[in-house]
C-alpha cells in the first residue's frame, strides 16, 4: 500500500473505532500497526526527498563551477580578441583571408551615443517612465495587526520540515 492509501485505512478505522463506546486489544494493534506503516513510509519518502535536494545541491554546485569556467573562458577570448584587434591595427591590417574557416576583418561598429552631461540635454530626449508596484510587506503587517483591507486576505499554510 501507498502511503495515501495507509492514511486513509488508518482514518476509516479511527473513525470507526471512535464510534465504538469501547476499545478492545485488537483495535489500538491495528491502529499502531497502521501508524508504524504510514511513518515508516513517511521516513522513506523524507529519505528520497533528501536525496533529490543533495542532487539538487550538487547540480547547483557544478553549474557554478561551470559558469565560473565559462566566465574565465570569456575573459580570456576578450583578452585575446582585444589584443589581436590592437596588433592588427598596428601593423594596419585590415583583412586577412588565408584561414578556410573564418575571415579576421577590423570593421567599422555601428554610431553610439556617449553622454557626458546630461543636464545639457533638451528635455524631450526624456521619457517619463511610472512604476506602481505593491508594498507586500506593510500589508502584512497592517493585516497582522488586524485591520481590514478588501481585496486582500491573510492566510497561513503548514510546511513540511525535513532535518
Amino acid at each position: 500500500m501507498n502511503i495515501y492509501e495507509i492514511a486513509s485505512e488508518y482514518k476509516m478505522y479511527f473513525d470507526a473505532i471512535y464510534q465504538k463506546e469501547e476499545l478492545d486489544e485488537n483495535d489500538v494493534n491495528f491502529l499502531s500497526l497502521l501508524e508504524s506503516e504510514i511513518e515508516n513510509k513517511a521516513v522513506a519518502i523524507a529519505a528520497f526527498v533528501k536525496n533529490l535536494e543533495a542532487e539538487q545541491n550538487a547540480i547547483l554546485d557544478a553549474i557554478n563551477k561551470m559558469q565560473k569556467k565559462h566566465d574565465k573562458l570569456s575573459k580570456k577570448s576578450t583578452k585575446l580578441k582585444e589584443f589581436l584587434k590592437q596588433s592588427l591595427q598596428q601593423a594596419n591590417i585590415k583583412k586577412i583571408t588565408k584561414s578556410p574557416f573564418f575571415n579576421i576583418t577590423i570593421a567599422k561598429n555601428p554610431p553610439k551615443i556617449n553622454v557626458f552631461d546630461e543636464q545639457k540635454i533638451n528635455e524631450n530626449y526624456f521619457s517619463t517612465i511610472t512604476l506602481k508596484k505593491l508594498n507586500k510587506i506593510e500589508l502584512l503587517n497592517d493585516l497582522k495587526t488586524g485591520k481590514q483591507i478588501d481585496g486582500v486576505l491573510l492566510t497561513q499554510d503548514d510546511r513540511l520540515v525535513i532535518k
